[in-house]
């Protein structure tokens, strides 16, 4: 198989974020395939088309009976240099192929190497990484999900964070669920240098997600509230 398609993961990966995806697809109007997530959250494809309705059978008939390999074996190190031989920590073939019906029952069941630590604190809970944002929305959720709201700047959301906004929270924004650390300067420096603004880091939450984010923000000094800006990376600089 691998030397008659070397690129078939290619067949079913993706367009928006580059994940493994599984049928039903959903195309765009340029017949890209999208991951479930990407056309569940994102307003259009990573080329800028708009989602098609409903799914593809052709497609998603075709790739049913074709074989495909798990997608965390290329994370695995393989003694020897064999070229990908040996097996996994659960006991697969690094280099088995399934069928589709025997990739998902892989990585529900036997895949190892799909696995996520929940980061919340006190939370001692593992998921599988598809899975890891319903456990968000049930154990800590719900979440408001947060969506362009500029038809021409769809891959930009924007939002406000008041001044008496906790240090730590999370915002949903497309597919990631993203951790806000908010750090003020020193009570004593602050009065002193009131212009100066919060240092904000964020970090994506969803280990599912693949899309690469970029984000700004800036203090309105009128309204006295912090504006965040997140963005799409890949998407925005093929915009």
């Amino acid at each position: 198989m691998d030397f008659i398609c070397p690129r078939i993961d290619r067949l079913i990966s993706c367009y928006t974020c580059g994940a493994q995806s599984l049928p039903p697809f959903q195309l765009c109007e340029a017949s890209h395939v999208n991951c479930p997530p990407c056309s569940k959250h994102m307003a259009r494809c990573a080329c800028g088309g708009r989602f098609a309705r409903g799914p593809h059978l052709l497609l998603d008939w075709m790739v049913s009976a074709l074989k495909f390999k798990c997608k965390y074996r290329a994370g695995i190190a393989t003694g020897g240099g064999g070229g990908g031989g040996g097996s996994g920590d659960d006991a697969c073939p690094l280099n088995r192929w399934y069928a589709v019906h025997e990739l998902r029952e892989h990585y529900r069941h036997e895949c190892t190497r799909n696995a996520f630590p929940c980061p919340w604190n006190d939370c001692d809970h593992v998921a599988r990484i598809e899975t890891a944002a319903d456990h968000y929305e049930e154990a800590h959720g719900p979440f408001q999900a947060l969506i362009p709201t500029d038809v021409d700047r769809w891959h930009d959301v924007q939002f406000i964070i008041p001044p008496s906004t906790r240090a730590d929270f999370v915002k949903k924004i497309f597919n990631g669920y993203f951790m806000f650390t908010m750090k003020y300067p020193t009570s004593p420096y602050r009065r002193k240098h009131p212009h100066l603004k919060p240092q904000i880091t964020m970090r994506n939450l969803n280990p599912a997600d693949q899309l690469q984010y970029t984000h700004d923000w800036e203090w309105d000094m009128f309204r006295k509230v912090i504006i965040v800006t997140v963005t799409i990376r890949e998407l925005y600089d093929n915009c």
